[in-house]
């Protein structure tokens, strides 16, 4: 696509006549550059772009969009205001604004996002609504996965991943929607048929600083949903009222414990799943599902409320849901040849591990082992109250690393020990050897929870990925 159509209503100023140059793909990671690539630079977490220009152009790049005025450069230079924006409106622009030819749902809240996207994607696809999800698991589809490495991807490989679904006849789309992704443009040129607001609680404050800048982040995405589209909004969360009061579009409202549009008359959950008679906009339906918890009934509830605003029939959603087996990594049973009661979750929150915890409990008189660890670089606050919150469900507690980044190891396990009050517990920095214990430790009467990775198959170690995978070393050695 010709660059000069690409920046048609962007203010910029350019070092050379861009009238010419035709665009064959977009990026901002300057070794994917091709010959003719338009490279971006924008500044991350770690890294920034602008250092990386001369790789760029060296790889073929033929014109580069940044925030900074640097030295002359022998292709057009073009300087923005705010090169991720651009990036979000140009990526739509080269991919004919690819969203608004698909039904895009987009899913925000603390916990639940993943959960709530394979509900859907699995009831979309059972209905043959061919869909597909972008989220922590990757780019999902029926034929396969594709790793991305991020919650919510760049706006140029989002807006990419969507227009390759589309010509693979993929015409629906459910997209978990981080705070960081909506406070980084990443989908500001995304056009969403329907918003999905699980809950919210405290995290990620090391980047947002306080819970207010944490919300403003995720009520944008229910800001910009049109009128004639619609939000499904969990009323049982503190932020609800909020959200509803700023959405110009049609509100359906779950409930786990409150009679509304989807509610939950009486429900029980065990070891075995979740059974539950199901108020849907006045008609009453029984599910019989394999998940487990109360909290993944309100990712049911709200998985039925996006559902019903596509106009899939309600009995058609139920079947979908009885059918529906297990969310990888999430409160995930480990089939193992001993036969025990071993689970993986990819919690790492406080409120995740009291929902998960507090469920084990509800389910079974069993003792429960927790293991553990904390991220590094992350919001250490935390820490102590993850710590506090397994100790108090569990008859012991192994702590070990998770992705200690760039942070000292000794450091995280000291904030998570200053959590804790009683000696039931033991340190061992090796994941894989801390599994093993754990294992060890079992009996009949006891249940097993790993948190933190799910199933992620690498621990990050200084700025490397080292392969690492609790599911398999479950399965090969209990």
């Amino acid at each position: 696509m010709n660059l000069k159509k690409l920046l048609y209503n962007i203010d910029f100023n350019s070092n050379k006549n861009i009238d010419n140059i035709i665009i064959n793909s977009i990026t901002h990671n300057s070794k994917e550059v091709q010959e003719g690539s338009l490279f971006i630079a924008i500044i991350g977490q770690n890294s920034d772009g602008n250092d990386y220009i001369d790789e760029a152009i060296n790889n073929g790049a033929i014109a580069i969009i940044s925030n900074k005025n640097l030295q002359k450069k022998s292709i057009p230079y073009i300087i923005v205001k705010n090169p991720r924006k651009v990036m979000s409106k140009i990526s739509s622009t080269f991919y004919n604004n690819i969203s608004k030819k698909m039904t895009i749902i987009g899913v925000t809240g603390t916990n639940g996002k993943t959960s709530i996207c394979e509900l859907i994607n699995f009831i979309l696809n059972k209905s043959n609504l061919n869909s597909c999800t972008i989220g922590t698991l990757g780019l999902k589809n029926q034929t396969g996965t594709l790793n991305t490495n991020f919650t919510t991807p760049e706006s140029n490989n989002i807006h990419h991943y969507l227009n390759t679904m589309n010509q693979n006849n993929i015409k629906n789309a459910v997209i978990e929607v981080s705070s960081h992704a909506l406070d980084l443009n990443r989908v500001d040129d995304i056009e969403f048929d329907i918003g999905i607001f699980s809950n919210l609680t405290p995290e990620h404050l090391d980047y947002h600083n306080n819970m207010d800048s944490y919300f403003q982040s995720k009520l944008k995405l229910f800001k910009k949903l049109k009128s004639n589209t619609n939000a499904i909004i969990n009323i049982d969360n503190e932020y609800c009222n909020e959200i509803i009061k700023n959405s110009n579009c049609n509100v359906i409202k779950y409930s786990l414990v409150k009679k509304t549009d989807i509610f939950a008359k009486k429900f029980t959950c065990t070891l075995d799943g979740i059974n539950a008679t199901l108020n849907i906009f006045n008609e009453n339906f029984e599910i019989k599902s394999s998940l487990l918890g109360e909290f993944n009934l309100l990712n049911i509830l709200a998985s039925i409320g996006a559902c019903i605003a596509l106009g899939i029939p309600k009995k058609k959603i139920i079947k979908s849901i009885n059918l529906f087996q297990s969310i990888p990594g999430r409160l995930e049973k480990v089939p193992n040849k001993s036969q025990k009661n071993i689970f993986i979750d990819y919690a790492h929150t406080p409120d995740a591990y009291e929902k998960v915890l507090s469920s084990l409990k509800c389910f079974s008189n069993k003792q429960i082992i927790t293991l553990f660890g904390c991220g590094g670089n992350r919001d250490a606050s935390n820490r102590s109250k993850m710590a506090s919150i397994a100790e108090s469900f569990s008859s012991y507690v192994y702590i070990t690393s998770d992705n200690p980044r760039n942070e000292n190891i000794n450091n995280i396990v000291s904030d998570i020990t200053s959590g804790l009050k009683n000696t039931n517990y033991k340190i061992n920095l090796n994941r894989k050897e801390a599994i093993k214990d754990a294992i060890n430790m079992m009996t009949d009467d006891h249940i097993l929870i790993i948190f933190g990775k799910g199933r992620e198959n690498y621990q990050i170690i200084k700025n490397k990925k080292i392969y690492h995978n609790d599911f398999q070393i479950i399965k090969n050695f209990a």
